[in-house]
């Protein structure tokens, strides 16, 4: 389940400042802790990072991250896919 901390306005800089202990987005504004993911989830993610990893590197495409890693959509959007 979802939970949406009852504030609303909120930036990138106040997103920055949430507690390294929990899972927080930032959403039209709004802080929201989404729940971790499940084991099952964390194998297939890992498995799709060592691939990608592979295919990127042999091609210098770029680099590939895994999570956490902060998406700042907007300054109010920050996702953590």
């Amino acid at each position: 389940m979802v939970s949406v901390k009852p504030t609303t306005g909120l930036t990138y800089e106040d997103y920055a400042r949430t507690p390294d202990d929990e899972r927080w987005e930032l959403l039209h504004g709004e802080l929201v802790m989404v729940p971790s993911p499940n084991i099952s989830h964390q194998r297939v993610a890992t498995d799709l990072v060592s691939l990608l990893n592979v295919f990127v590197k042999e091609r210098g495409l770029g680099s590939v991250f895994s999570a956490p890693t902060d998406v700042v959509l907007s300054d109010n959007n920050v996702v953590q896919p």
